[in-house]
Order: C-alpha cells, then sequence, then structure tokens
C-alpha cells in the first residue's frame, strides 16, 4: 500500500540545483517606478523560493508559510507532520523579472513515503502593496480527505488517531504536500505495536492522491507483536493446562483438550498427561510475517488480527483407557504395548486473540 510508511525524519538532503531560464538570461524588469531597482536587489530568487517552501514545511514556520504561500491563513492550510524531501529543482519557464505580473513554472522533484514525485511549482511576483517583494507560490495547497473511521474486519477493534491536533478522520482538509502521522494502539495490552507511527502522504503535483486508507488498513499495515504481558498470558495458559493435565486428559476434538473424567471413561479412549514442568519450557513469540512450519496452522485459523507463541520443548506420555469391565470405575491408565509412549519434542500453538483470549491452536512433535 503506496499511502502507508513508517515514520521517519526527512531533512533537506541531495539537493542539485540544475536550475535554468527556459529563456535563456533572466529577462530584467521594467522600471516601473524609481524604486523598482531596489526591488530588484531585495527580491529572492526563484531557486529559494522553493527551497524555502521545503524548509517550512519541515520547521512547521507559520510565518514563512503565510509569506510563501497566498491565503495562507485565511483558507486555514494544514502543515503535514513529516515534510517531504526535495531532491532536484530542474528547469525554470516563464517571465522571471521582479515586477507585479511575472510568474514563473519550476520543475520540482520530491521525496515523499518513499516514493518520488514531480510538480511543475507555479510562482507569481508581488511588489506592490507589501512591504518586501516576494515570489508566491500559487499551486502549493492540495484538497484531500482524510481517512475513514469505517471497517468492520479484524482490524476493526484496533484505535488509530491523528497525531496532530486539528485532523479528524472522516474530513476534508487543504493541505501542503507531506505526511500525516496516525498512532496505533491495540485494543489489548496483550499486544503492542513496534512500529513508529503510520504515515499517510499528500502529494501535489503529477502524482495524485489515492482514495484516503481506512481506519482498519492504517492498523493492519503496523507492525504488531506480543507484549510481554501477551506472553505472560500464555505462560499461565500453559501453567493452567499443564496442572489440567496432571490426572490425564482426553482430546474430544482436535486441539481442544479437557481434563480426564474417570467416572465417565470409556474403553480405549486416547489420553495424555504433560511431564514437563510448566517453567521449564520456553515461550516465544512467533512472526506473523516469517511463521515458519506453523504457517499452515495459524492459515487455517484465519484471524488476521490475532498473535501466536509458541511453548518449548515439552514431554507428553500418550496411553490410552483400558477397562475390565463395562464400569467406568474398572478403567485406568493402559500400561500395555509400550504404552505409557512419550514424546519428548513436542511444542504446542497458542493463539491470542484481540480480546486477550489465549487458546491452544496446534501441537507439533507428538507422532
Amino acid at each position: 500500500m503506496r499511502w502507508l510508511r513508517a515514520a521517519g525524519g526527512f531533512a533537506l538532503a541531495g539537493l542539485a540545483l540544475t536550475a535554468c531560464s527556459g529563456g535563456g538570461e533572466r529577462i530584467e524588469p521594467n522600471d516601473h517606478s524609481t524604486d523598482a531597482a531596489q526591488q530588484v536587489a531585495e527580491a529572492p530568487e526563484v531557486e529559494s523560493v522553493i527551497t524555502d517552501l521545503f524548509t517550512a514545511i519541515d520547521e512547521h514556520n507559520a510565518d514563512r508559510l503565510d509569506e510563501l504561500v497566498p491565503d495562507y491563513d485565511d483558507v486555514d492550510v494544514q502543515v503535514p507532520d513529516v515534510a517531504p524531501e526535495l531532491v532536484e529543482i530542474g528547469e525554470i519557464t516563464g517571465n522571471t523579472g521582479h515586477f507585479d505580473g511575472a510568474s514563473a513554472t519550476v520543475q520540482v522533484t520530491y521525496s515523499l513515503a518513499g516514493e518520488e514525485a514531480s510538480w511543475d511549482a507555479q510562482l507569481r511576483y508581488v511588489s506592490s502593496g507589501t512591504d518586501d517583494p516576494a515570489w508566491q507560490l500559487t499551486n502549493a495547497i492540495v484538497e484531500v480527505e482524510t481517512p475513514s473511521s469505517g471497517g468492520s474486519g479484524p482490524f476493526a477493534e484496533y484505535e488509530v488517531v491523528p497525531q496532530q491536533d486539528g485532523i479528524e478522520l472522516d474530513d476534508k482538509i487543504d493541505s501542503l504536500p507531506g505526511a500525516y502521522l496516525y498512532t496505533v494502539t491495540p485494543p489489548t495490552d496483550a499486544f503492542e505495536v513496534t512500529t513508529d507511527a503510520e504515515q499517510v502522504p499528500v502529494f501535489v503535483g503529477d502524482r495524485e492522491n489515492e482514495t484516503p486508507p481506512t481506519r482498519e488498513e492504517i492498523a493492519s499495515a503496523a507492525s504488531i507483536e506480543l507484549s510481554s504481558t501477551g506472553v505472560d498470558l500464555v505462560s499461565g495458559k500453559y501453567a493452567d493446562d499443564v496442572n489440567m493435565c496432571s490426572g490425564w486428559c482426553s482430546e474430544p476434538a482436535n486441539d481442544k483438550w479437557q481434563a480426564m473424567v474417570w467416572s465417565q471413561a470409556v474403553d480405549g479412549t486416547g489420553i495424555f498427561t504433560i511431564t514437563t514442568g510448566a517453567g521449564a519450557s520456553s515461550i516465544t513469540p512467533v512472526d506473523r510475517d516469517n511463521p515458519g512450519d506453523w504457517e499452515s496452522a495459524i492459515s487455517e485459523h484465519g484471524d488476521a488480527a490475532a498473535q501466536y507463541a509458541e511453548v518449548s520443548p515439552l514431554s507428553i506420555d500418550y496411553s490410552k483407557v483400558t477397562c475390565s469391565s463395562t464400569s467406568a470405575s474398572s478403567c485406568s491408565v493402559s500400561q500395555a504395548d509400550g504404552l505409557p509412549s512419550t514424546r519428548d519434542a513436542v511444542r504446542l500453538l497458542y493463539r491470542v486473540g484481540t480480546d486477550g483470549s489465549i487458546t491452544l491452536a496446534d501441537v507439533a512433535g507428538n507422532t
């Protein structure tokens, strides 16, 4: 998704000034007043106006932006959290003389959210009615929609909040180029976000702004892992399972364990007990992007927002119920035919849901 990128600091770097006048030499101003010569001496060059814009966005310099962008204050222009990076100033065309009515087009290349974009910046020269003569940018503002709050998928319970005051979901804003930051918060303290705030870029120029992402799409792009609290929850669930199966367990459905009820024992029922203590195994969060041989098991559960952890190694003794009569009181753990049979390299996969629930997802190494 092009509109998201982990936040990082952008600086004015790699700038190559290759400006040239489309008409050869710069056009000198007409002598419209006795102050014309002084105005020429004080007027900024076109190139510096472009560099000043990128610097002012980066520094959130409202005073300078008000000088550079006409009606900056009047239309409530938003300044993005992250400035674009100026890459190159290219060809300059138009009438670049220093007098009212002069205009210029500057080819600008910039980088935003890891992608380059081009912008034909339009400038006009203003001298009358102002304290200082100046070039102003007339097409640096674009109207865009902010991300929507909709969504009912697996990440619907995640909170997504704009970092900048004045920015809201489901809104329209007038913005300068750059990226807005959104903080993602999981619905449970069992999870943690391990990346910086997510970026939603706003482009000017030839790069069209896509339909803004939804709150869910922003959340799904964040890197989310089990927190230390989540690991503790898995540890507690495993300890409960060890304790539950200390008197043997059965598995009436795949990966659904329950304590053996000997008063209801049925001859031939498969049973097992965990012989490794609860604190003797390691708990390792599973990387959703690189799940290893747990990929199939995780895919079967189909919950993109859940997190997983492996508990290993552990030993399990497997046996079956043997009964000498139809009465459950005659049933016991079979000691015949090599039973109980021990598996020493068993691994358990636990699923942690967005509600903080812990369930057994799969068992490996038990065959």
